[in-house]
């Protein structure tokens, strides 16, 4: 399976555009984050779950159980999140 990153972006509304395109055409992602300096989340299959105005959610499975997350663009932006498109 082949990862595509999504686009750099240097502005909150590009973030924006580029998931609200990605919710749209291809919701399964591959999500890698960082909650806490203890706790990083690699590699987990995700699916984009909800678009909206200041946020966005996405529900991922990396501990084996349904985890619904909320995140903000500004996430995206300082790197706290990153999110790939997964190509099938």
């Amino acid at each position: 399976m082949t990862r595509k990153p999504i686009s750099p972006a240097t502005t909150l509304e590009a973030y924006k555009a580029s998931i609200r395109d990605l919710h749209a055409n291809n919701p399964r992602v591959k999500l890698n984050l960082t909650l806490t300096h203890a706790k990083v989340v690699q590699d987990a299959d995700a699916t984009i779950i909800g678009v909206y105005r200041n946020c966005f959610c996405v529900e991922e499975f990396s501990t084996g159980t349904r985890q619904c997350n909320t995140f903000s663009y500004a996430d995206l932006l300082t790197g706290r999140v990153r999110v790939e498109a997964r190509l099938q």
